[in-house]
């Protein structure tokens, strides 16, 4: 580019502009080309850098064909229209498939209309190339920079929520305050249809669980269910990893499906286990009633770190629980222990009267 612009400049006939004017005009331009040889290529990296330099090269370029005077109108639109597709296409492939047909539409309407008189006409085809290549590569650059910030701003966003997640959930120790927490942070995130959250206990009985769910005005009280009735939570628990299967039938988890013929299945279901330390506490179970819906690597994630928030805050529940039934039972036993001493106490006293009355009828 800097040599066609250069070349336009230099050849141009009965300019209104000074050639010592324009000769300055090209070592400049020149120049700060050969100094952006020298700049460090993280720069390239940040639009504030970039941009100065595409508004430059685009205001260099347009004085170099209007000092020329040797373009006419049509070049002109030709110009600013592979401006405009370059700065709205989206796939910088298809841009340049774009930018090969416009120039050599141009190129064949040049040649067919237009008596070629000066050398110069044939640097309008691959000028347009260029051009519509150059701006194509700074707004794909523009665009992927978009896209990172946007990334990074989400990826701060879901640490802020896991971060307070991973804070509230172990202090809680009740179970209907963490299935509130996590339906809670889910559903802003993965936005399901449907929530469960199974909770099952191998230590005791790995073939039953109870069901918690997890939508808005549901029943707080969990159900106690056979889990040889759910394929995918067998399946969860079986492989300790994410499952995901499409048709899973509704009326198994909530009591009022089989009464709503529209909610007989979900098109895709997901399983993430809940595990802390190899210790599996139940399965967070996710309805989705989109037939297309695929979740992404960042909300399968999301989910299996709050899975893991809920197993620590679960296992806190639990050790809690068991010390509560312990506590219950020493003071039960202590309670006990004291009665038991009362009527020892007593049983002596009585004792102790009954053999001191006939020593002292007898002394007295």
């Amino acid at each position: 580019m800097v040599i066609i612009c250069s070349y336009l400049l230099l050849s141009s006939h009965g300019t209104w502009v000074a050639p010592a004017f324009v000769n300055s005009f090209i070592l400049f331009y020149i120049a700060s080309n050969l100094a952006l040889y020298f700049a460090d290529d993280r720069l390239f990296d940040s639009t504030y850098f970039y941009s100065p330099i595409v508004i430059f090269d685009t205001f260099y370029v347009t004085v170099s064909l209007v000092i020329s005077g040797q373009v006419a109108t049509d070049f002109y639109l030709a110009y600013f229209l592979i401006i405009i597709l370059s700065t709205i296409w989206q796939d910088f492939r298809g841009l340049i498939v774009i930018a090969l047909l416009a120039t050599i539409l141009y190129g064949y309407f040049l040649f067919r209309t237009t008596l070629i008189d000066d050398p110069s006409v044939y640097l309008r085809v691959p000028f347009l190339f260029v051009i519509s290549l150059f701006y194509g590569y700074f707004v794909q650059i523009a665009r992927s920079e978009k896209a990172l910030k946007e990334q990074a701003e989400q990826e701060a966003e879901d640490m802020a929520m896991v971060q307070t997640l991973s804070q509230s959930l172990p202090a809680s120790l009740d179970y209907r305050q963490i299935i509130g927490t996590v339906r809670g942070r889910i559903t802003n995130v993965v936005r399901a249809a449907r929530l469960y959250v199974i909770i099952v206990d191998e230590n005791r009985d790995s073939s039953r669980g109870f069901v918690f769910e997890g939508g808005e005005g549901a029943d707080p009280l969990p159900r106690q269910v056979e889990l040889q009735q759910f394929p995918i939570v067998q399946e969860c628990i079986l492989k300790r990893s994410p499952v995901i299967q499409r048709n899973v039938s509704a009326k198994l988890f909530s009591q009022e499906a089989p009464r709503d013929p529209r909610d007989f299945s979900f098109p895709m279901s997901a399983a993430i286990p809940i595990l802390f330390r190899g210790e599996l506490h139940g399965v967070i179970l996710l309805g989705f009633s989109e037939a297309q819906r695929l979740l992404s690597s960042r909300e399968l994630q999301f989910c299996q770190i709050v899975a893991f928030a809920t197993a620590i805050a679960l296992s806190n529940a639990k050790k809690y629980e068991e010390l509560q039934i312990e506590a219950q039972r020493r003071q039960k036993i202590a309670e006990q222990l004291a009665e038991a001493n009362r009527l020892k106490s007593e049983f002596l006293a009585n004792t102790t009267h009954e053999l001191r009355t006939p020593i002292a009828a007898v002394v007295g």
